[in-house]
């Protein structure tokens, strides 16, 4: 999939000239195994889901969009933070083929189940579940080690969440 043609969900925003201490400074010290950031992994997944069917359709973004300014990871993150982590995210996925693998090994397991269930929400946001996205959501299950079991609950609540 060509994402210069998809573009950024958030867009590059020019730093402003004295810059404040961002949110994610705090999360440098979070130790992780590898060289991706928790909020870069999680952005990464969450891309991921949006990208999953090769169409980002409006409703995928605009979740994208309300998640990430409610998400305590994401939370008082600047427009140029968010842009800048959106950026490594893109090029990180076309330069690194296990950029997904990478993404879930950089998070704590106590965030695996959250991040399931917010992809499950945007690959349902367009109304219908693509095979590709079926593929990546088991993918994705199998990677972060969350039980079938486990995982048929989460999309349970996710299905009747969205029903009414």
């Amino acid at each position: 999939m060509d994402t210069n043609s998809i573009g950024f969900i958030f867009k590059e925003v020019k730093p402003d000239a004295e810059q404040e201490v961002e949110v994610s400074d705090f999360f440098d010290n979070v130790p992780s195994a590898n060289d991706w950031s928790i909020a870069e992994a999680y952005m990464c997944l969450l891309l991921e889901a949006i990208f999953a069917d090769d169409i980002v359709a409006p409703a995928e973004q605009e979740y994208m969009k309300a998640l990430v300014k409610r998400c305590k990871t994401f939370a008082g993150m600047s427009e140029n933070e968010l842009a800048r982590i959106n950026m490594t995210v893109m090029e990180r996925r076309t330069e690194r083929p296990d950029c997904v693998k990478e993404a879930c090994m950089a998070l704590p397991p106590g965030m695996h189940k959250t991040i399931f269930a917010h992809a499950i929400d945007i690959v349902l946001a367009d109304g219908e579940m693509h095979p590709r996205e079926r593929d990546f959501l088991d993918n994705l299950m199998q990677t972060m080690d969350i039980s079938p079991e486990t995982a048929r609950n989460i999309m349970q609540v996710i299905f009747d969440k969205n029903r009414f």
